[in-house]
């Protein structure tokens, strides 16, 4: 899946920008085989690198040598092997998980400038969670501090979420959530890239991960002065 913008307003708001080569969605599976345990967006902002998972939330590492150090659980590491963009995840002694790329990742250097990390706030002023955003296509991903992976397609400048993770043990929780109206959390999309929700909450660019629109270029050589004909040049 690609990463153009099939929106008009999300083409005028995305354009683009520069991204490390890791950066994008992947998905981790057990060392012995089997399905799947989690898709998570990764990115990189100088020497930390962040996990945005579906399940796990936020998780923050430094690199070093190219081993990915988790900053609070240090028995959690990561070989990476940047040239096929896997993880090798190790949570003490032997490896447990293997990260590849999600199905139709591929390596870029340039991304959706929507893309980034965000914070948000209730319309009362109270702090949210930060999570991150990607685009593909159509679909618009957020990766939540704490509340995990949610998927929405964007209709003109409206985000309609495609459906909530259910972890509940039956189904009676999820159709009180349901009539709660928490299955029809909707996002409207801003000109200047933010969000605003329809549960009361807005979306704004994380401080460390703002970036100003280009410059122009500093003049080199001054121009020459304007010369006024005199009455006695005439």
């Amino acid at each position: 899946m690609g990463c153009c913008a099939s929106s008009p307003l999300l083409a005028a708001v995305a354009g683009s920008r520069t991204c490390d080569p890791l950066e994008g969605e992947y998905e981790s599976f057990p060392i012995g085989g089997g399905d799947a345990v989690e898709s998570f967006a990764f990115t990189v902002r100088g020497d930390q690198c962040t996990t945005w998972g579906s399940k796990s939330g936020m998780n923050t590492y430094t690199m070093r040598d190219g081993v990915l150090h988790h900053h609070h659980h240090h028995e959690i590491t990561a070989q990476v092997d940047g040239a096929n963009r896997r993880l090798t995840w190790s949570h003490g002694s032997r490896p447990a998980y293997v990260s590849r790329p999600a199905a139709g990742e591929v390596p870029r250097k340039l991304a959706p400038a929507l893309e980034g990390i965000y914070e948000s706030f209730h319309t009362s002023g109270e702090a949210g969670e930060k999570f991150c955003v990607t685009v593909r296509g159509n679909r618009i991903s957020t990766w939540g501090e704490h509340t995990g992976r949610k998927d929405y397609s964007i209709e003109g400048s409206t985000l309609v979420l495609q459906g909530v993770p259910c972890r509940c043990l039956s189904w009676w929780p999820c159709f009180l959530a349901w009539c709660c109206g928490v299955l029809a959390v909707r996002g409207h999309l801003r000109h200047d890239g933010s969000f605003a929700w329809s549960h009361n909450y807005v979306g704004r660019r994380a401080p460390e991960d703002r970036f100003e629109a280009a410059t122009p270029e500093p003049l080199t050589s001054m121009p020459e002065p304007l010369t006024i004909p005199t009455m006695a040049s005439i």
